[in-house]
């Protein structure tokens, strides 16, 4: 019986090893991140989601605004840019394998009355490194003093929600899940995220 079970654990893991390298490919893309007045933008995420595999990743832009993907599968690819304190950009690109992609230019509008202090970036910082560290409530507390001093940080109620899932309060991680939808209605992680706590309720 052990055997079978692990077995069957095997074949479980395979598939979603498989699932996971499912947007690999030969092709490559790189671009190039502003802001409005043509300044670099560093520590952008860049999330890359194939429609054909059914998966993706994520990258940031290095201190220059520039980003590079590499070995990844030709078709439509959905791009996301987030940075807090910018407005979310979206994008849809047609990934070639075999032939060279133009590169991408992105300009990033700064949300009005918008600003980023040194504090915030520390409470992001330091909410991460605890989230890496499996310190959960200790996590929601930075997070959540981002949110109360920057409302229009949307994209933070999906670290809390993270925070919540890891704590197996699945319902309050939907509830924060559901927030950034109601500003980002199109977010694919987002609605993956939601559909893991179906799966764990």
């Amino acid at each position: 019986m052990r055997k079978a079970v692990f077995f069957v654990t095997l074949i479980l893991l395979a598939s979603t090893f498989v699932l996971s390298q499912a947007y690999r490919g030969k092709g490559k893309v790189k671009g190039y991140v502003f802001d409005e007045e043509g300044n670099p933008l560093g520590e952008v995420k860049v999330k890359l989601y194939s429609l054909k595999a059914q998966s993706g990743f994520e990258t940031v832009t290095d201190a220059d605004g520039r980003w590079n993907a590499y070995w990844i599968r030709g078709g439509t690819w959905n791009i996301d840019f987030e940075k807090i304190g910018y407005k979310p950009k979206k994008m849809s690109a047609e990934i070639k394998e075999w032939s060279k992609n133009p590169d991408m230019e992105i300009k990033m509008e700064k949300i009005e009355g918008s600003v980023i202090t040194e504090e915030l970036k520390e409470n992001l910082r330091r909410g991460n490194e605890l989230f890496n560290e499996e310190k959960y409530e200790e996590a929601l507390e930075s997070y959540k003093s981002i949110i109360e001093e920057f409302p229009d940080a949307y994209i933070i109620h999906k670290n809390i929600g993270n925070c919540y899932f890891q704590m197996e309060k699945y319902d309050l991680a939907e509830e924060y899940y559901r927030k950034v939808l109601e500003k980002d209605s199109s977010n694919n992680e987002v609605m993956l995220l939601i559909g893991n706590t179906y799966a764990m309720s």
